[in-house]
């Protein structure tokens, strides 16, 4: 028995020191800092995808370096349609996203955040 517990404490420890040295959970909260405008990393990101992950990334990454660039495959985006600031007044609906059709209630602060 007392091997089985020594044996279960170490796995514990390892387990979370492993945890807390290869995980990015702990760096979360530096990423809405962002940088000064002046020590931002320069060049251009390029985001593929301007669905709500795309946009996300493009939103943390412009914080950090000095231009973005989102690449979206549907060209009618770049149409006055795409532009509509009411979406849901859209003649045309996006195609290849399957989040077009959902509510997005499981990120209830996402919007704000963009």
């Amino acid at each position: 028995l007392a091997v089985y517990i020594v044996l279960l404490v170490s796995w514990r420890a390892l387990r979370h020191y492993l945890l807390v040295k290869t995980n990015g959970c702990r760096n979360l909260p530096l990423l809405q800092n962002g940088r000064n405008p002046d020590k931002k990393i320069r060049g251009t990101v390029i985001v593929c995808g301007g669905s709500i992950s795309g946009l996300l990334a493009a939103r943390v990454c412009h914080n950090h370096f000095e231009r973005v660039l989102i690449v979206e495959p549907e060209a009618w985006v770049a149409s006055e349609e795409g532009r509509k600031i009411k979406g849901w007044d859209q003649k045309l609906q996006r195609s290849r996203i399957a989040q077009y059709n959902s509510l997005h209630g499981v990120f209830p602060e996402l919007f704000i955040s963009l």
